[in-house]
């Protein structure tokens, strides 16, 4: 399984499309376009009727009326479009629609018909302009009815366009908050987990700088020499390790030996440590370095610094699943001082979990047969 990082590399963000609410000069050009094209699909309709009835051909009085028809209609169908795509709101209210389609009736509508069904057969049909009241006064009914129907449909049409139209802009709007957003989410984690690290490594130093003096004040040269040997190896690995984002359980778990085995230069044979279940298998599972060391500084802080007598701890690795599961436990004993502590090391554990896993990690304590259990539950993911 390829190990998927969630705050290694910065997330692509979203490149904004064109926009939702193009342009009136485009708005106009594609509206001229529909309709040009169904005025010429109406110049044929219209030639092939006259051919089929015997009909003298008058192709230029056809083209003439389909044009007039449709070019006034191509700009009112714009307008419509850009008047509903500047009201507010997510939906575009009936109301918003009505006042629009009130003003084209009477502004548009009435004027269209008359030209288009009246004036132009004066104008370029064989029609005198003496009988153009004439005219008027015979239009049909019905024409003006059909008419009218055909510009409620075409309005309804660009009233449906305008909706998928706002709805396509207001996903593309969340689609760049949500970039945004992610974003900033990413900067605050880098910004976080730089923050555990600076409190870690100074941690890690103090501790172990804590043990070393521990056996200066008990005059033994020869172990403390020895543990600043050992020291300096472990500051190599945890001052490589705090620069990369991922290590394998197999490196973590040696430099948990080398500092137990630090440790042990100062509480001898108090300190007994056991391992279970160490499965060659689960060393190249991928792990946050620097992890486990502070849980067991607090076995230890918690344990055999508050009393002389020997101690037991344990860590148990197990898999289930896609699931590794590290447990570390210590005796909990009673009528012993305690040791009292910031819990940094808990809390900075948690966090560092959250950061690179999600709600995929967790890490519990409980009290149980005479001992305290630390657990951690992370995806087991191989290191890559």
């Amino acid at each position: 399984m390829r190990l998927q990082t969630r705050y290694l590399l910065a997330p692509a963000p979203i490149q904004p499309e064109s926009p939702a609410l193009p342009t009136w000069q485009r708005v106009l050009l594609l509206s001229l376009l529909i309709w040009s094209f169904v005025a010429l699909m109406q110049t044929v309709a219209g030639v092939g009727d006259q051919l089929r009835d015997g009909k003298d051909l008058r192709l230029g009085f056809i083209a003439a009326k389909m044009c007039v028809y449709s070019l006034p209609m191509a700009a009112y169908c714009a307008w419509l479009y850009l008047r509903l795509m500047h009201c507010g709101g997510v939906l575009i209210r009936a109301r918003e629609l009505l006042l629009p389609l009130a003003w084209g009736s009477i502004c548009y509508f009435v004027p269209h018909t008359l030209l288009s069904n009246v004036v132009i057969a004066h104008l370029i049909g064989d029609r005198p302009w003496g009988e153009l009241v004439q005219s008027l006064r015979q239009l049909p009914v019905q024409y003006a009815v059909w008419d009218y129907l055909l510009f409620l449909g075409f309005s309804g049409a660009v009233y449906a366009l305008a909706l998928v139209a706002r709805q396509l802009q207001m996903v593309q709007r969340q689609r760049v908050i949500e970039a945004e957003n992610l974003e900033l989410h990413f900067a605050l984690e880098q910004q976080r987990m730089a923050a555990l690290r600076a409190q870690l490594e100074p941690h890690f130093m103090f501790n172990a700088l804590n043990a070393i003096s521990a056996l200066v004040r008990a005059d033994e040269k020869k172990l403390a020499i020895t543990a600043l040997s050992r020291l300096s190896m472990l500051l190599r690995y945890a001052l490589t390790a705090s620069d990369q984002e991922w290590v394998t359980l197999g490196d973590e778990m040696r430099f948990i030996r080398d500092y137990l085995e630090l440790q042990g230069l100062r509480f001898g044979k108090r300190l007994q440590i056991r391992v279970e279940n160490d499965d060659a298998s689960l060393m190249d599972v991928a792990f946050p370095p620097l992890l486990l060391q502070p849980l067991v500084e607090n076995a230890l802080r918690h344990d055999l610094e508050r009393h002389e007598q020997p101690s037991e701890i344990v860590l148990t690795l197990t898999s289930r699943g896609e699931v590794l599961q590290l447990s570390l436990s210590n005796p909990l004993r009673e009528m012993v001082p305690p040791n009292p502590g910031t819990g940094l090391g808990l809390r900075n554990a948690r966090e560092r979990l959250r950061l690179a896993f999600g709600d995929a990690a967790s890490l519990t304590t409980q009290a149980t047969d005479g001992r305290f259990v630390v657990t951690l539950q992370l995806p087991l993911r191989r290191h890559d």
